[in-house]
């Protein structure tokens, strides 16, 4: 990757496993790398998450792009619903326009 190369990251189902592998993927990746990446996705998921898997400190170094909104409290990890859906589609849809 060149030094000005970005990589956007669309974080999928809030629901789902997306936000995680997201986070623990940039987590692997040396601190020096973490600007390269733009997550796309619910603020509100990306930071509960973050928290849940002590990786907070991975979100200091990355930019997040806030899309898909979703109700902090209607946003619970497993469960199916449409609003996650939409958000997941947004998600990737924010990404792809940014690219």
């Amino acid at each position: 990757m060149s030094s000005s190369a970005r990589l956007a990251i669309s974080i999928g189902d809030p629901h789902g496993i997306g936000p995680e592998i997201a986070l623990k993927a940039i987590a692997a990746m040396p601190p020096s790398e973490h600007d390269r990446f733009v997550l796309f996705g619910p603020d509100s998921v990306l930071r509960r998450c973050a928290e849940q898997l002590n990786l907070s400190w991975v979100l200091e170094g990355v930019r997040c792009y806030e899309a898909g909104a979703l109700d902090p409290a209607a946003a619970i990890p497993g469960r199916i619903d449409a609003a996650a859906g939409a958000s997941a589609v947004a998600c990737a849809t924010a990404a792809i326009q940014a690219a």
